[in-house]
């Protein structure tokens, strides 16, 4: 009885398998520490480019309301980052017409760091959060406080409800980023 009830409490404090996927496509998690897929998104806050507080409240409250945030969590040091994010900058119309809403989520860095970068990878426009002290990131399962876990994208819905949580983006990632929005 003992080993039966250990072996199901190790099962369920094991980390999720990532599902398998073809070379080269986008990973799909179904968990990221406390974030995931079905459920609410924790709450964070973090500032803007302009130094503003954005929160998750004040994001879901955008007005006109997209169908879906994509919250990416990238670094400027990040080269597998890299993948995604020029992917989004070549996709933005595309995005948009789907109603994502992309919202970069830089980590521990500052905004002299990030503009310059934005800059030389045409992404300047985008929503971005800086996260100074890794806390958005934290909150998320992007990094355990020790180890980035970077790239990672989580997809909100309009009311806050993960959708969907991809890594490792491949050339599937802007079509499994819209097929993430609800409705879609």
């Amino acid at each position: 009885m003992t080993t039966l009830l250990l072996s199901c409490l190790i099962a369920l404090a094991a980390p999720p398998i990532a599902p398998q996927s073809a070379p080269g496509s986008t990973v799909a998690l179904t968990q990221m520490g406390p974030t995931e897929v079905g459920k609410p998104a924790p709450w964070f806050a973090g500032w803007t480019l302009d130094d503003a507080v954005l929160n998750r409240t004040r994001l879901l409250a955008a007005k006109p309301p997209p169908s879906a945030h994509a919250l990416v969590f990238f670094a400027t040091w990040c080269r597998p980052c890299l993948t995604g994010l020029k992917a989004i900058a070549a996709a933005q119309p595309q995005l948009e017409a789907a109603g994502v809403r992309v919202v970069l989520v830089d980590f521990r860095e500052d905004a002299e760091t990030v503009r310059p970068f934005l800059k030389e990878h045409g992404l300047q426009g985008l929503l971005v959060i800086v996260d100074k002290f890794g806390a958005v990131a934290k909150a998320f399962g992007a990094t355990d406080g020790k180890t980035a876990r970077l790239p990672r994208t989580v997809i909100l819905d309009a009311a806050g409800v993960v959708r969907g949580i991809f890594a490792a983006e491949g050339d599937d990632y802007i079509q499994r980023l819209t097929a993430a929005v609800p409705g879609k």
